[in-house]
C-alpha cells in the first residue's frame, strides 16, 4: 500500500508545473483525506513513514495534525518555515501556546466543529502574523480518522497571500481606471458647457437676425450658414459626449414620437448637397405605406445615419449614394424599420467587414490622409442600434460599393401627425400672461427676451435665484423660466425653494441649461416642469413656453406670388442676362443652365419624384447666387422650404416659371437681350 501511496505522489510532482494553483491544492487534499480515511494503514505508519514524511515536505502548502486538545501531532517543513523554526520543535507543542496570533476563537471553533460533527470545514479564510509578516490562508479542516475514530485534525492550508495581493491590485487598477474614465466624462461635460454657452449666443442672435432680413438677400443665406454649422458644432460635441458614455455603459436611449418623413426628408437634403459637390447623385426612397409617426430616439437614429450616409459619401468617387426606407407590420401598432444605406464607392473586402465595427479600427489599407477619420463612427453606430434593440450589418465588393442595414425591431408607431409644418413655419400668439426670467448672463437673455417679444406678454428679469425668490411676490408669473447655473443661488435651488412654497408652488418652472447628462437633466426635473437644453433654438423654446401659457398656434403662410410680380421678375431676368453678356459670362451661364435646369426640368415632365424636385432646387440655387440671378436663387429657396414641408403642389405650380426661363434663355441672343418679351 506504501508503494500506490508514494507512486501517486510521484505523479502529483509531475503534474505541479501544468496545474493551477487551486487543481494543485486540490489534489493533495484528495491524497491525504484518502490516506487519512484508510482503517488499513495505522496512524504512526501515515506520520513517520520516512517517505511519506519526504513527500509532505516538498509541497508547498502547510500541513498539520493536531490532536484533540489541539496539540500538533505532526507538520510538515513548509508549515514549520512560516515561523521560522523546525519541524521538530512543534511536536507535542500546542500551538495556541507557542504562538497566540496562530490561533484564533474562529479556528479554534472550527476544530470543535470537525471533531463534534465528523464533517470537513472548507474554504476558511485564515489572516495569521507570522514572523514574516502578514499572511492570508485558504484553509480546509478534514477528520483525521483510525479505526472508526476521530483521533484529531488534519489541517491543510494554502497561502494566499500573493494571490489576494494580486486580487486587491486589480481591484485598485479597476478602481483607478473608473476614476479615470469618470474624470475624462466630467471634463468632458465641462467642456460641453463652456462650448454651448458661446454657442447658444451665437445660434440664438444668428436666428434673430434671419427673421430681420430679407428671404431674397445673400445675408439670409449667410445666416442660414451660420446656424447649420453652429447646429453642427452642437451635433459634434454630442457625439464626443456619446463616446464617452458609450463606453461607460451610461447611453440611455429616449424613445419619443416623431415625424418620420420630415425626419428623413431632413437629412436627405442636408447630404444631398454633399453628395451634389462631388458629383454624386443622391437617391431617396421612402416606402409609401410607412406610418407617419414612430417612437424612437430620433437624435441617436439620426447620430447612426449621420455616420452611415457620411461615409458612403466620403468613400464613394463616382456614382450614386442611395437611402431606402420601408418597413414590415409585426402586430397592431408595431413594425420592423429597415433602412438601406447604399453606394458605388471603394467597397469592403470580406475579411474586413467585422473589424470596422470595433473602436479605432479602419479597413486595412484606406489612406487616412485621403478619406480621414478616427474609426469610431461605427463603433459608436453599432452600439446605438443595439441600445436601439436593434443590429447594424454590411454587404460588400471591392469596387462595386458598400450596402449598410439598420434594422430597428418592434418599433412602435402611429397613422395620425397632428402637424406636417416645419417648426419655424410655426408662431404662437399668446394670450396675456407675466414671465418671470432668470438667466445671470445677459446676451443670453436678451435672446430668450428677443423670443417672447409679444404685446401680451410681460416679461420680469432676474440674475440669480435669490433674485427670483424676491421678486416672486411683486411679479406673481404665470410662469418661470430659469437657468441652472447661476452665482448666489443657482436655479436648482431657487425651484426647490419655490416648491416647498405653499404660494408659488403651482406655478410652472421650465429650466434652462447646457447640462448633457440625463441623470442631472433628470435631477431637474424633480423640481421643474420641464428643460430646456441650450443652446436654444426659437421653435423648441416657443413650443415649451406654449405647453404652460395659452397661446394659438398659427401656420405661417408662404406669401403668394401676384402676376405682376412674376413679370417684374422676368423682365429683371433679362436685364442680369444682358449683365453677364456685357461681362462675358453668358456663354458659361448658359452652358450650365442648359446641362442642368433644362435637363432636369425635362426629367421632371416625365418623372415627378422627389428626387428630382430637390435637384432642380439645388441646381436653381447654386447657379442663381453665383450668377447674381435673383430669380433663380429665389425659386431654389422656394423649392427647398416646400420639399421640407412635402408640400408638392406648390412646387408643381413653379414649374411653368421654369418653362418661362428656359424660353427666354433659349431664345436670347447676343443681339436681344433686354427686347424679349414674354
Amino acid at each position: 500500500m506504501n508503494g500506490e501511496i508514494q507512486a501517486q505522489w510521484e505523479a502529483l510532482k509531475k503534474q505541479k508545473s501544468s496545474l493551477t494553483p487551486e487543481e494543485y491544492t486540490s489534489k493533495v487534499e484528495t491524497l491525504l483525506d484518502w490516506v487519512s480515511y484508510m482503517d488499513s494503514v495505522r496512524p504512526e505508519s501515515f506520520l513517520f513513514y520516512d517517505e511519506m514524511c519526504a513527500l509532505l515536505d516538498l509541497l508547498q502548502i502547510a500541513i498539520t495534525v493536531t490532536d484533540r486538545n489541539a496539540k500538533i501531532m505532526y507538520s510538515n517543513t513548509y508549515f514549520a518555515s512560516l515561523y521560522k523554526t523546525d519541524k521538530e520543535s512543534l511536536a507535542n507543542q500546542s500551538l495556541a501556546d507557542l504562538y497566540p496570533s496562530l490561533r484564533s476563537m474562529n479556528s479554534e471553533r472550527n476544530d470543535q466543529l470537525v471533531l463534534k460533527s465528523g464533517l470537513p470545514r472548507l474554504g476558511i479564510q485564515e489572516q495569521i502574523t507570522t514572523p514574516n509578516g502578514e499572511r492570508t490562508f485558504n484553509t480546509n479542516k478534514y477528520p483525521f480518522k483510525h479505526d472508526g475514530k476521530i483521533l484529531g485534525v488534519l489541517t491543510i492550508s494554502a497561502d494566499m497571500t500573493d494571490h489576494t495581493s494580486s486580487i486587491k491590485e486589480l481591484e485598485r487598477a479597476k478602481q483607478m481606471a473608473e476614476d479615470a474614465n469618470n474624470a475624462k466624462g466630467q471634463f468632458l461635460a465641462n467642456i460641453s458647457h463652456e462650448i454651448r454657452t458661446p454657442l447658444n449666443i451665437i445660434i440664438g442672435n444668428s436666428e434673430i437676425l434671419k427673421e430681420s432680413i430679407s428671404q431674397r438677400s445673400i445675408e439670409f443665406t449667410y445666416l442660414k450658414g451660420i446656424i447649420i454649422s453652429g447646429t453642427n458644432l452642437l451635433n459634434l460635441i454630442n457625439d464626443i459626449l456619446d463616446l464617452s458614455k458609450v463606453d461607460s455603459g451610461k447611453m440611455i436611449i429616449k424613445k419619443e414620437p416623431i415625424n418620420v418623413r420630415n425626419f428623413l426628408n431632413e437629412i436627405k437634403e442636408i447630404f444631398k448637397v454633399k453628395a451634389q459637390e462631388k458629383g454624386l447623385n443622391f437617391e431617396f426612397e421612402v416606402e409609401e405605406s410607412l406610418p407617419s409617426i414612430l417612437w424612437i430616439d430620433e437624435i441617436r437614429l439620426r447620430q447612426v445615419l449621420f455616420n452611415l450616409i457620411g461615409n458612403a459619401v466620403k468613400f464613394t468617387i463616382a456614382g450614386s449614394i442611395r437611402l431606402e426606407i420601408r418597413s414590415k407590420l409585426k402586430s397592431k401598432q408595431v413594425l420592423d424599420l429597415f433602412i438601406d444605406v447604399k453606394d458605388t464607392g471603394i467597397g469592403i473586402p470580406p475579411s474586413q467587414q467585422r473589424i470596422i465595427f470595433e473602436p479605432f479600427r479602419q479597413q486595412v489599407g484606406q489612406s487616412t490622409r485621403t478619406f480621414g477619420g478616427t474609426g469610431l463612427g461605427l463603433a459608436i453606430s453599432k452600439r446605438l442600434v443595439e441600445a436601439m434593440d436593434g443590429r447594424i450589418s454590411v454587404s460588400s465588393n471591392i469596387d462595386m460599393g458598400s450596402a449598410f442595414r439598420v434594422y430597428l425591431s418592434s418599433v412602435e408607431y402611429e397613422n395620425e401627425w397632428a402637424e406636417n409644418f416645419p417648426a419655424d413655419s410655426i408662431e404662437y400668439r399668446f394670450e396675456p400672461a407675466k414671465i418671470l426670467i432668470a438667466e445671470d448672463i445677459d446676451e443670453h437673455l436678451e435672446i430668450i427676451k428677443t423670443f417672447l417679444k409679444s404685446d401680451s406678454l410681460t416679461l420680469f428679469d432676474a440674475h440669480n435665484g435669490q433674485e427670483v425668490l424676491n421678486k416672486l411676490p411683486q411679479c406673481q408669473p404665470d410662469l418661470i423660466i430659469m437657468d441652472i447655473q447661476m452665482p448666489v443661488m443657482n436655479g436648482f435651488k431657487a425651484a426647490k425653494t419655490i416648491r416647498e412654497s405653499s404660494q408659488f408652488n403651482k406655478i410652472p418652472i421650465i429650466a434652462v441649461s447646457a447640462f448633457s447628462d440625463i441623470s442631472k437633466q433628470n435631477k431637474v426635473l424633480e423640481v421643474c416642469s420641464d428643460f430646456i437644453q441650450k443652446p436654444l433654438s426659437k421653435a423648441v423654446f416657443l413650443e415649451k413656453v406654449a405647453k404652460y401659457l395659452p397661446a394659438q398656434k398659427v401656420i405661417k403662410q408662404a406669401e403668394a406670388k401676384t402676376e405682376s410680380a412674376e413679370k417684374d421678375d422676368l423682365k429683371l431676368f433679362d436685364e442680369q442676362l444682358a449683365e453677364l453678356e456685357k461681362n462675358d459670362l453668358f456663354k458659361d451661364f448658359k452652358l450650365e443652365f442648359s446641362s442642368k435646369i433644362i435637363d432636369l426640368y425635362d426629367e421632371i415632365q416625365l418623372n415627378m419624384s422627389m428626387n428630382n424636385f430637390g435637384l432642380i432646387g439645388f441646381q436653381s440655387l447654386d447657379i442663381g447666387m453665383r450668377y447674381k440671378i435673383g430669380i433663380l436663387t429665389e425659386t431654389g429657396k422656394q423649392i427647398d422650404e416646400y420639399l421640407s414641408s412635402f408640400r408638392l403642389e406648390e412646387i408643381i405650380k413653379l414649374m411653368p416659371l421654369f418653362d418661362k426661363m428656359i424660353k427666354k434663355v433659349k431664345s436670347n441672343q447676343k443681339s436681344g437681350y433686354g427686347t424679349t418679351t414674354n
